[in-house]
Parts: structure tokens; C-alpha cells; sequence
């Protein structure tokens, strides 16, 4: 009842307004009732009323378009992004441009004791209007400007506080730290300030410390603020930063009460979600199992299916903290196999379990889990450049030892009796042909099931294209056995190793020799197994010298990327037993010395002490072992030796190497100085080819390696010569090859897909990384391997292996180009598919530009 006569009154005033408007106007520059009481009116129930739906309007819309992030801790107010918030220009700029007309139609300031003072009680609400519209379309800095207007000219409003506290919001999303501060100790300050307005001083002082990243002050105010809250959902909102930022805090306990409060009474049911898991994380006490009984309940609950993922990752921290350390991997391994959709969470499952691998430490193990985590793991995360880091290591470390796995087995297989040989080679044949029959009855019984499924639905009166649910099963059985196809005749034909039943038998007809025997892929031939075995003394060094460089490679990474000496001493040690002479012994017999050292292991500090020593007692190691602590005059001798070189070294610059050689002859007593003897004597060697020719520089190279032996100069004399004679012998067999080599034309058998890129310009992580994902997505049928190696210079090769046809390579290659090398920069052009019988060809020749010329021209 008191609400229709409100409305009557309402009414009828309006009415005698604008009967009143007839006969007086409504001007805004007389001060009398009736214009007052117009304009007021008007601008109330008019632009005000409407400009004030469209501003609620939006916000209602931002509020449920609000993504939270619950793996942060979430923002105060439910205000959407940049993006959702683009997208409600059109309800806020009619907020705007209502309250902004109001003002200038309806404004009526008049003087009062010498100030103009506004007679419109409806102006502050407008200009407040305003800036909350500015506010929310996130114009912060217009916002701030009409929030300060109405604090200096309305100082009397009832908004004043309201103003205040808006004012202070917007400052913290400016991230103006400084002023919001003052601002709120002159509120603080206020002894008018109203206990109304209490709670959202107290919210918005939480706010402020959270964004400055003061977790206990922000602590302190939320707890004060929860009481004075009134509306439900922000003070459940409140609750559940308070409990992350307990848990942030350690306050374990807490944050577990909390979170087991929300579970129970949350609005959102991700709100529920997220609180059952961070109730899980914070749990205090001996109960663990009401924990794991609430994530099993949740995992047999349908509606969080889309959620198993971290359902299973929350479940597995649950045991880790336990210590049931097997159980906990298990089920992070399920948390990254649920990971369908969340490619982050699929990231950190992986990346739980190569951390826990590299404890142990199972170092292969860990670089197999953290080159997956890597695939998807979000740039900004915490430490990602260490866990990359970590990750390009332990794939650096797994190459070596591979290359020490993969020529020791090489070797000890050529070293077999032929009868042991051909015995092991028959029984991998064996094993590949069982896999094969095990992988075809599997098709053979899915294609059999869908064509059961197909029979069974037309026998019940249906039609599987009528039925949405049959044809999405069978989408989703057709894509796993033959991949995603275009539709087109004879689709089956790109790919020979996936056929339909009815095929089977013509194919088994198609397959042989024109005699009708048939052929053999080369994978089950006893030539495939031998073709890169080591018969020859000179394949055996060659070998040895690929386990040489990767034992050395394997304990420089221990020792210095991975930190852990134990391993190092042993590859060190493993170096020097099987190749006593190796080039890096030296070092190696050093960087053992120090590490038994540190260790304090005397006895096998003293071992390698004193093989250096008696070894090598010219080189700057055993230097380093007599004179760790050279004195003054070392060094002035040091600093005269360094003014020689430099002199030496600009005249060689300048290309006087007839002086570089007086120079040396006549100014010189290097004897003293044994660290600067060997670059004095390798410019001098440079200069002496240069001023001589190729035969001198030779000799010289030959001598300084003699004399310098166990020195870096020795081992860079020593690369050149190898150099040098590579380049020669390379001369003698190149017209040989060229004239020689000759591309195979038939291009059938297996197909490998090849790509040559300049690693100083891609990254391989990241590539390898990328062809994984494709592999497992698109080929996981084939079991593709991916291989990197070295080319030449600075190059690398990749190698994708293998295709079983020449057109599923071709299809594989044009997914790569238009998924991967369009999506990274500098891959250059050097990427092609080739046959096994090319292959061998271009590994021996090396010669790219051929094969490049050979392939535009036959595919």
C-alpha cells in the first residue's frame, strides 16, 4: 500500500512539473522550487535511472563472464578481462553519455557565501555515475579525474565516502601504490568517517596488500573485514583468498578449516571443486585418508570427468606428503594421461615426476619426463628458464650415453661368432613380426566390433547416421585406426598399413615379386641389422673415437650442468680405463684431482695428482698443482709475456708475419714462462704458414703438438691437422662420389623424413619437442623415432624414422611444414623425405644440394 502511493505522489508530481514547465520554462539559472524540483526530477527518473540500468547492466554481465584462475590467488572483484569488458562498450558508453547529459541539461549551481554552490541533488550521483561507468570500462585515469571533481566540489555530499573509497580503488588497479597509501591514512585519519563504510575500507586495504604482496597485513584486514560484509557471495569470495593466502603464509591449519567450510557451503560449484582440492593440499594430521576418500569420491562423481586430471595430481601430492612416494607417480602419470584438454596440468604431471626422477636420481628417466613437461609448460611459470635449463642438459647427457650404448652394442655384435649373429638378428625379426600379428589382430577385432555396432543398430530399426551418440563413437573408432582423412576415392590408398577388411586379401595378393614370392620390407632383413655394423678395423676407431668424445661430454655434464660429481669421477675414471690415451686426459685426470679433493678423498686426490705430474709435467694442469698460489713476480712476468703477444699478435693482425717470426727469434726467452710458452709458439706456427706455406705449417703443428702434449694449444693443433687431412682425403674421394653418386629412382621401401637446420639459429628442444607432440597426436600408430646427430659445421640433422610408404611421408612432411617450421623461424629450406636406399647414399656423400635438386625433381 505505501508503495502505491509512493508511486501516486510520483506520478502526480511529475505531472504538475510538467505542467509547471509550460508557464514558467525550465531554466537552470533561476532558483526557484519549481525549477528545482524539475530539473531534479528529471534528471532522475530520466537519464539517471536509465544511464544507471545500463552501468548494472554490464557489470551483471562482467561478473558472470569472470574467468577465476585458481591456481593464483583470485582477484577481490569479479570485473572479466580487458577483452569481456571491450564487449559491453555499448551498455557503459550509454551509462556515460546519460550521466554525462544529465549533468550539463540539468546542472544548477548558484553562489553561497561566495562560492558557487550546485542546487541539483541529483548532479553528485550523476558525476558518481560517471566515474563508475569510467571505472569499469577501465579508463582508470578519467576515472580518477571525476572521482577528485567530486570530492572538491561536492565535500558535502552523502556520497563524500563513497566517493573516498572509489577514489582509492581505482588508484590500486592504477597500481599507484603511493597515493592509495596517503589516501587511506587520511580516511584513517577521519574522525567522521562512518562505521558504514568500514567494510569496504577494510576489504580494500586487503586488496591493497595483496597487490604489494603483503600477505599478513592482507591477512589482517580480510579477518577484520568478513563481519562487516554483508552479501553472501563476496564474503565466501573473501574467505577463499583468505584461506590461500593462510596456505601461502604456511598457516596450514587455517587454510584447511577454511577450505572445508567452502567446500561445503560454495555458491559456484568450482568454487567447491577448486576448495575439496586445496583441502587436500593444506590438510593437517594423521586422517589422510578422509582426504583420499574425498578425491576418490570426486573421481567417480561425472560431472568432474573433464576434471580428472587434477583430481589425480591433488590425489598424488596427498600421497607424495605421506611419503608413498610409488603411489604418488602413478597417479601423476594418470593426472597427465587424463590431460586432454589442460595442456598445463598434462606440463606439471610430467614435471612432477622428472623432479622426482632427477632425486633419486634416474637421470634418463628424468629427461624423458621433462622434455614432455616442456612441450606445454607456460613460459611465466616459476623457474621455467632452470627446468629448462635442466631439461636441455639431461637431453644433452641421454645423447651421449646413447652414442656409448648404441657403438658399444655395434661393436660387441660385430665381435659375435656369425652363427651368435645371425641368431640375435633372427630373433629381433622374430619379435618385430610378433608385434606386427598382435598389432593386426587388434585392427582386425575393432574393424570387426564397428561393423558388429553398424549390423546391430540397423537390426534394432535405426540408422547410425540417425543416431548423433553411434556416429560419434564411430568418428572417434574410425580416426584412432586410420587417422584423420580426407574425404576422397580410395582414401585407404595413402596409407598402406591401414586397410579395411575387405582389402586384406586383394593387398596380400598385390604383395610380391613379379615370380609371385613375396617381398620383404627391409626391416626384416638380416642386411638391415648389419648394414652399419663395425667389420673393419678402421669402422672399430671410428666407433671408438664417437665413445671417446661421448664419455668425455658425459662427465662435463655431470660435473658442471648437473652438479653431481659422483657421476663425473666415474665417466672421468670410465674415459681413462678405455682409452688411456685419449685427448682429454689431461683434463680429465684434473678435474678428478680437484673433485677427490674437495671431497676429501686423499688417496685417489694423491692417484690423480701424481699421473699429471708424471705424465704431462708441462702442462698448465700440473702448473696448476705445483703453483696454486704464484706470487708477485710470476705475475709481473706474466704482465711483460702478455705485452709481447699483444705486440706479436697486431703485427700478425696486420699481416707482417716475416716480423711475427724475428720478433719471436730475437726479443724471446719464453722458457720462463711455461703457460704463455704454447700460445707464443702456436702464433708463431700461424705465422710461420703463412710466411712459408702449407708444408711449414704442418711441421709446425706436428711440433707444437710434441711439445706441448696434454695443453689446449695441442689439442687445437691436433684438429687442424685432422682437419687438414680430412679436407685432403675429401679432395681424392669427392670427384670419386660426385662423379658416383647416383639417387635411387624406384623410391619405394621405407621413407624416413629428414630436416638440416643451423642449431646456433633453432632451437632443438623446442623442435623435438613440437615433432613429439605431432607424433603422438597424428602418427602414435607408427612409433615414429626422432634422432638428432650432427651434420657439418654448425649444423644439425634430424631424422623422423619410419614411414612404411613414400606417401605417408610426403603427408607427415606437410604436416611438420605448415604445424611446425612455418610457426619458427631461420628452419631455412633443408627438409625432405627420402627413401632407406637414398639415405645410405647421402650419408656417405653429405652432398645436400643433390639430393635437394634430386627430390624437387621426383616427389
Amino acid at each position: 500500500m505505501r508503495t502505491d502511493t509512493w508511486l501516486t505522489k510520483s506520478v502526480v508530481l511529475v505531472l504538475f512539473l510538467l505542467g509547471v514547465q509550460v508557464f514558467v520554462g525550465c531554466s537552470t539559472k533561476k532558483k526557484a522550487f519549481a525549477n528545482k524540483a524539475y530539473h531534479y526530477t528529471t534528471a532522475r527518473f530520466n537519464g539517471y535511472f536509465h544511464g544507471r540500468e545500463a552501468y548494472k547492466e554490464a557489470k551483471k554481465a562482467l561478473y558472470k563472464a569472470h574467468v577465476d584462475n585458481y591456481e593464483q590467488t583470485l582477484s577481490v572483484y569479479r570485473y572479466g578481462s580487458k577483452a569481456q569488458v571491450e564487449s559491453q562498450y555499448s551498455a557503459l558508453n550509454r551509462a556515460i553519455q546519460k550521466s554525462t547529459k544529465m549533468v550539463e541539461k540539468h546542472s544548477m549551481r548558484f553562489k553561497s557565501k561566495g562560492k558557487l554552490v550546485e542546487s541539483n541533488k541529483m548532479i553528485d550521483d550523476c558525476y558518481f555515475l560517471l566515474g563508475q561507468s569510467q571505472f569499469l570500462k577501465m579508463q582508470y585515469d578519467s576515472a580518477e579525474n571525476t572521482f577528485k571533481y567530486l570530492l572538491a566540489h561536492f565535500e558535502h555530499s552523502p556520497l563524500f565516502y563513497e566517493v573516498e573509497l572509489a577514489l582509492i580503488k581505482t588508484l590500486i588497479y592504477q597500481e599507484n601504490y603511493v597515493d592509495a597509501e596517503t589516501k587511506f591514512k587520511a580516511i584513517e585519519e577521519d574522525e567522521f568517517f562512518d562505521e558504514q563504510h568500514r567494510g569496504k575500507h577494510d576489504v580494500l586495504r586487503a586488496l591493497y596488500y595483496i597487490n604489494t604482496q603483503d600477505n599478513v597485513q592482507a591477512i589482517e584486514y580480510l579477518v577484520k573485514a568478513l563481519p562487516e560484509v554483508k552479501k553472501s557471495r563476496l564474503r565466501l569470495r573473501l574467505k577463499y583468498i583468505l584461506a590461500q593466502l593462510y596456505s601461502a603464509e604456511n598457516q596450514l591449519k587455517k587454510a584447511s578449516l577454511l577450505f572445508e567450510e567452502l567446500a561445503k557451503k560454495a555458491v559456484f560449484y568450482e568454487m567447491e571443486f577448486n576448495a575439496k582440492l586445496s583441502l587436500a593440499k593444506t590438510h593437517q594430521g594423521k586422517d589422510s585418508d578422509k582426504i583420499v576418500s574425498i578425491l576418490n569420491k570426486m573421481l567417480k562423481d561425472n560431472k568432474n570427468k573433464d576434471f580428472q586430471d587434477q583430481i589425480y595430481f591433488t590425489l598424488a601430492q596427498v600421497h607424495e606428503k605421506n611419503g608413498d612416494e610409488e603411489i604418488a607417480m602413478k597417479n601423476y602419470k594418470l593426472s597427465a594421461q587424463k590431460s586432454v584438454n589442460n595442456p598445463k596440468q598434462k606440463a606439471l604431471s610430467y614435471l612432477a615426476v622428472a623432479d622426482y626422477n632427477f632425486k633419486i636420481p634416474e637421470y634418463v628417466q628424468a629427461q624423458m619426463f621433462y622434455d614432455s613437461s616442456m612441450i606445454s609448460l607456460p613460459k611465466g611459470y616459476p623457474d621455467y628458464e632452470l627446468i629448462k635449463n635442466r631439461a636441455n642438459n639431461l637431453t644433452a647427457l641421454v645423447e651421449q650415453l646413447n652414442v656409448v650404448s648404441r657403438e658399444d652394442s655395434l661393436q660387441r655384435i660385430a665381435a659375435m661368432p656369425e652363427n651368435e649373429r645371425l641368431a640375435l638378428i633372427d630373433g629381433l625379426i622374430q619379435e618385430l613380426e610378433e608385434e606386427e600379428e598382435a598389432v593386426e589382430i587388434a585392427l582386425q577385432a575393432k574393424l570387426l566390433k564397428i561393423k558388429a555396432d553398424a549390423v546391430t543398430q540397423v537390426n534394432k530399426g535405426g540408422w547410425i547416421f540417425d543416431n548423433p551418440v553411434m556416429l560419434a563413437s564411430a568418428n572417434a573408432e574410425f580416426i584412432g585406426l586410420f587417422g584423420n582423412r580426407k574425404l576422397e576415392d580410395n582414401w585407404r590408398r595413402s596409407d598402406r598399413s591401414s586397410v579395411s577388411l575387405e582389402e586384406l586379401e586383394d593387398l596380400s595378393e598385390e604383395e610380391g615379386d613379379e615370380l609371385g614370392n613375396e617381398e620383404l620390407s627391409e626391416d626384416k632383413t638380416v642386411a638391415y641389422y648389419t648394414k652399419n655394423l663395425p667389420f673393419s678395423q678402421a669402422a672399430v676407431d671410428s666407433s671408438n673415437i664417437k665413445i671417446e668424445r661421448a664419455l668425455h661430454q658425459t662427465a662435463l655434464i655431470f660435473n658442471n650442468k648437473l652438479n653431481d660429481q659422483e657421476k663425473a669421477n666415474f665417466y672421468f675414471e670410465e674415459l681413462n680405463r678405455r682409452f688411456p690415451k685419449n685427448d682429454k686426459r689431461p683434463q680429465s685426470l684434473y678435474q678428478l684431482y680437484r673433485n677427490y679433493d674437495k671431497a676429501g678423498d686423499r688417496e685417489n686426490a694423491a692417484i690423480s695428482k701424481s699421473l699429471i705430474l708424471s705424465e704431462f709435467p708441462s702442462s698448465e694442469y700440473a702448473l696448476l698443482i705445483k703453483y696454486p698460489n704464484r706470487g708477485a713476480e710470476e705475475e709481473i712476468l706474466a704482465k711483460q709475456m702478455n705485452g709481447h703477444y699483444d705486440k706479436m699478435l697486431a703485427l700478425y693482425q696486420e699481416g707482417q708475419y716475416d716480423a711475427v717470426l724475428s720478433y719471436a727469434e730475437s726479443n724471446l726467452d719464453t722458457s720462463k714462462s711455461v703457460l704463455l710458452k704454447p700460445n707464443f709458439d702456436m702464433l708463431t706456427t700461424f705465422a710461420l704458414g703463412q710466411e712459408r706455406g702449407k708444408e711449414a705449417f704442418e711441421n709446425g703443428l706436428n711440433k707444437l703438438v710434441l711439445d706441448h702434449q696434454g695443453t689446449v694449444q695441442a689439442s687445437e693443433a691436433k684438429a687442424i691437422l685432422a682437419k687438414i687431412n680430412f679436407e685432403r682425403m675429401s679432395k681424392i674421394k669427392g670427384a670419386d662420389q660426385k662423379s658416383e653418386l647416383v639417387f635411387d629412382t624406384t623410391l619405394t621401401g621405407p621413407h624416413y623424413f629428414v630436416f638440416i637446420y643451423n642449431y646456433n639459429l633453432v632451437d632443438s628442444t623446442e623442435l623435438k619437442g613440437r615433432l613429439s607432440q605431432i607424433n603422438e597426436m597424428g602418427y602414435a600408430n607408427l612409433g615414429l623415432n626422432i634422432e638428432l646427430n650432427t651434420w657439418l659445421g654448425s649444423d644439425q640433422f634430424l631424422l623422423v624414422q619410419e614411414f612404411k610408404s613414400k606417401g605417408l611421408a610426403i603427408k607427415y612432411a606437410d604436416d611438420v611444414q605448415v604445424k611446425v617450421l612455418d610457426q619458427i623461424k631461420n628452419t631455412g629450406n633443408r627438409h625432405f623425405v627420402i627413401s632407406d636406399v637414398n639415405y645410405s647414399k647421402l650419408l656417405s656423400a653429405k652432398d645436400t644440394k643433390r639430393y635437394l635438386k634430386f627430390y624437387k625433381n621426383r616427389y
